[in-house]
């Protein structure tokens, strides 16, 4: 049973306890359960000294800060407000280790706290075709990165260690956009333009590389992928070493190195939706990187029908000099299967978790988390046979996008004799608020997703900095009714790239 929800202010004020009983791995189930059933939901719980966004990041002032609430003012304030004392922890679900002394969890910050601006009034000038403007409510926010044990006498996450990004000089890195591939960047009340940063970044998922001190992630922006460092012993944590942006893309000024060698097809992602998951092997020498949506302009009728989404592999056997080893498609889940939708554009590729090692495979197998308007989906996903198209022609007029529906898209590629990645369900939320799964208590907003054995996942929620009203990041622990290790077996022998069901 999961515990009983927590108020934000009351989860922050925990103590972690001094007998703490942190998750291990000999606690979790091995075998499946009867029906997917929540096995805990917890809070995350800073200790009684922590300071919301200046604990993150100390460097930040009362001027800087003064447009988020904090102490008592997050009891009573809007929905549309930021609480400095809730952090959006889990923008990405890392596994940090499996250990006997609890396992740990890591979780990345996005960009901070921000919204869309209202469009222009009647009498005011209108904004170009394309062009969005979005209010960043504490501009010098640098994104962060921290660690979690679960404990289960507290009742909650323990932060443990934070680190926020930097450059190599040791500057603070920030989360305003690039360049004008992206938003235009305002101050709270959308009246003021803020310049754009080469520095900034907006990190989506975090996973460590194995045998490093370097962790991997998504980026929003550009889009883009950032190697840095996440060794919380270091002074070093948080330097971004290097960040890849796709061919045809600079960012002259930045701190760190750039290099520009991932697909340039990728450039024509939507603005907001960039690389939102990334998935590391488990001998740290491949990466996946997926676009959160179809590529193609927003509100264009044919691009909003689609269901590809590009997803880059990467050979990051030396994490400073990655290279592309492929560029394919795997088909998000058809519209007609969503509960609270019938916009494909509404589906995102949200995180994403290599599965390899718990399916006893060397094949690369991704676990994939897509969520759409009040429903989460998990599914298993085998690029082993998928077409590479990094040299397709098709992906310089938007081809791969422009394919239709679900069936039309699966009918069209098996045409041109290219397959995208084979996929099967295993964990359905249904709709939230009359969820599937015994136990579930979380919203749709789940941005991380972490294995914990073949039969037990992770999700965490992004609480966007407590817009909303939301409470506090939290992580919901859901032991399976099918193992990942069956339905690898029953997607290997389906010999088809439609998605399986179970």
């Amino acid at each position: 049973m999961a515990p009983p929800a927590l108020s934000p202010l009351l989860a922050l004020a925990l103590i972690a306890s001094a007998s703490a009983q942190y998750l291990t791995p000999s606690d979790l189930p091995t075998d499946p359960a009867p029906n997917p059933i929540v096995l805990g939901h917890w809070f995350v719980i800073p200790a009684a000294d922590f300071e919301g966004l200046r604990t993150l990041n100390p460097f930040l002032t009362d001027e800087q800060l003064a447009n988020v609430k904090s102490g008592a003012e997050c009891d009573t304030r809007a929905d549309e407000d930021y609480c400095s004392e809730l952090p959006a922890f889990f923008s990405g679900l890392g596994l940090s280790a499996l250990a006997d002394d609890g396992i740990r969890l890591m979780g990345v910050t996005d960009n901070g706290p921000f919204g869309t601006c209202p469009a222009p009034a009647e009498d005011e000038p209108p904004l170009p075709a394309g062009v969005r403007q979005s209010a960043y409510f504490v501009p010098a926010f640098a994104p962060t990165i921290s660690e979690f044990r679960i404990d289960q006498e507290a009742g909650g996450m323990a932060l443990e260690k934070t680190c926020f990004f930097k450059g190599p000089d040791g500057e603070p890195l920030n989360g305003l956009p690039n360049t004008d591939r992206d938003d235009v960047p305002m101050e709270a009340g959308c009246e003021t333009e803020i310049d754009r940063s080469p520095n900034g970044i907006d990190p989506e998922d975090i996973h460590r590389i194995p045998g490093t001190d370097l962790c991997l992630g998504g980026d929003e922006y550009s889009p883009s992928a950032i190697v840095f460092n996440c060794n919380f012993e270091s002074e070093d944590c948080g330097t971004v070493m290097i960040r890849y942006v796709p061919e045809g893309l600079e960012l002259p000024g930045a701190s760190y190195e750039v290099r520009s060698n991932l697909p340039s097809a990728i450039l024509n992602r939507r603005k907001g939706r960039g690389i939102e998951s990334a998935a590391v092997s488990p001998d740290g020498k491949s990466a996946y990187l997926l676009l959160q949506s179809a590529m193609g302009p927003n509100k264009n009728a044919t691009s909003e029908l689609s269901h590809t989404i590009h997803v880059v592999k990467l050979d990051i056997t030396n994490p400073m000099d990655a290279k592309v080893a492929g560029l394919f498609l795997y088909i998000a889940e058809d519209i007609d299967l969503w509960v609270g939708t019938e916009k494909p554009a509404d589906t995102k590729i949200s995180a994403a978790f290599w599965a390899s090692e718990f399916v006893d495979s060397d094949n690369d197998v991704l676990v994939v988390l897509e969520r759409s308007v009040k429903q989460v989906k998990l599914f298993l996903a085998d690029f082993t046979n998928a077409t590479d198209v990094v040299d397709s022609p098709m992906n310089t007029n938007l081809t791969f996008d422009n394919l239709g529906l679900f069936d039309e898209t699966l009918s069209k590629l098996e045409g041109f004799g290219i397959s995208p990645a084979k996929k099967a369900i295993f964990l359905d939320t249904g709709n939230v608020t009359e969820p599937l799964i015994e136990g579930w208590d979380s919203t749709d907003k789940q941005e991380g997703v972490v294995l914990l054995n073949k039969c037990v996942v992770a999700m965490a929620n992004d609480n966007d900095f407590g817009e909303g009203l939301s409470e506090a990041s939290s992580v919901t622990v859901v032991h399976l009714d099918t193992c990942v290790d069956e339905v690898y077996d029953a997607l290997k022998a389906s010999g088809s790239s439609r998605k399986l069901l179970l």
